[in-house]
């Protein structure tokens, strides 16, 4: 059983060590190769955007060991939407803690946060991650060819729940 924990700063050094894996960026939006400063400019962007109001990010815990971040980004009240991101660090993937994790985030993004539609993205060649969002309650909504930046020319699926 896992649990979504507020992310603060005591995690800045796990998010380091887990997003600085090759995987992680291979098959997410987390820069690769990760900068020796990633995370913690990635927590300071974090604490700007709470404090917009355009996010609710969750360290993703199995007992006391971090195991990933869950993120309900792109916060829209005025359209109940919001983009639900993630990652789970390589040693504990294939256990079902994304689906789980996903699972809570939603949870907490529908009742706390009163969003209503949820988008999420990931590259067709991540079918684990198409996986975690189809077991949530996603459905595919398109496929589309990246057409700049880092996945350019890669088909990206885009998943809605509603």
């Amino acid at each position: 059983m896992i649990t979504l924990i507020e992310i603060h700063e005591g995690h800045v050094p796990s998010v380091q060590q887990h997003a600085s894996h090759p995987d992680i960026g291979r098959m997410s939006m987390v820069p690769s190769p990760y900068p020796a400063d990633g995370a913690a400019a990635w927590f300071h962007d974090v604490q700007r955007r709470r404090t917009e109001g355009t996010c609710s990010v969750f360290a993703v815990m199995l007992d006391e060991a971090f195991c990933g971040v869950v993120s309900v980004n792109d916060i829209r009240p005025d359209r109940r939407f919001a983009n639900i991101d993630y990652w789970i660090a390589v040693p504990f993937q294939g256990r079902g803690l994304a689906t789980e994790a996903v699972g809570l985030a939603l949870a907490h993004a529908s009742s706390v946060l009163k969003m209503q539609a949820f988008l999420s993205v990931c590259l067709a060649t991540n079918l684990a991650s198409a996986r975690v969002l189809l077991k949530s309650g996603f459905r595919e909504r398109e496929s589309r060819i990246a057409g700049s930046g880092r996945f350019e020319g890669q088909t990206l699926r885009r998943f809605i729940r509603r």
